[in-house]
């Protein structure tokens, strides 16, 4: 009997070794939490993702990069964008995106988020350009700006899709008009208000 009490023991100190070790990486157990995916590569070859709870691997042949499942947010830079009409603005958005394929995500950014990011922000960066390029300065301040911010979030993802990230959404922080210009630019805009209100009191008093 004691010896079976000894043998129990042993075995639960290995088992709860094992966890332990998996917690951290090492020895055959891998441990997945909730809220995380965990890719195991074969010889730096991604080749399987985990669900949460507990899988095996090889030691020393397979190797666990661990990633969010949650939402994940990257606030981009200012950029500085001329509109169709030749306005300039400074524009300052967010992106919200998640890891979609973690064995491709690997793939494509063997050092994770950190190499992921600077991608991320040179695709959006690239598609507010050129969507806000093709529309004029009252667009973009006023009624279109919901639709404007559609178009960018729908070819930033179809753009980002081929990395195993899946674009959530590409929304704007702030807009700015450059210093020294916001004077004349409100006051062009407010004067075609104006010439626009005159024309139509015109031609309804015809």
């Amino acid at each position: 009997m004691k010896r079976f009490v000894l043998f129990l023991v042993v075995v639960l100190a290995i088992a709860v070794g094992l966890l332990m070790a998996g917690e951290y990486g090492f020895g055959p157990v891998v441990v997945t939490r909730e809220g995380e995916q965990k890719v195991i590569l074969m010889l730096g070859d991604p080749r399987r993702v985990t669900q949460p709870g507990l899988a095996l691997r090889i030691p020393l042949l397979e190797t666990v990069r661990t990633y969010e499942r949650r939402l994940l947010y990257l606030n981009t830079p200012p950029n500085d964008i001329s509109t169709r009409d030749q306005e300039g603005l400074t524009i300052d958005n967010y992106v919200a995106w998640r890891i979609a394929d973690p064995v491709q995500f690997a793939a494509s950014f063997p050092a994770g988020r950190s190499a992921a990011e600077p991608q991320i922000d040179q695709v959006v960066r690239s598609a507010v350009r050129e969507v806000v390029g093709q529309h004029t300065l009252a667009d973009v301040l006023t009624g279109k700006r919901g639709e404007i911010m559609q178009t960018i979030t729908e070819k930033t993802k179809a753009a980002l899709a081929k990395f195993g990230i899946a674009l959530e959404d590409v929304r704007i922080n702030r807009t700015e008009l450059p210093k020294g210009t916001e004077g004349n630019v409100y006051a062009r805009m407010k004067a075609e208000r104006e010439r626009q209100a005159r024309k139509n009191r015109a031609e309804g008093g015809e």
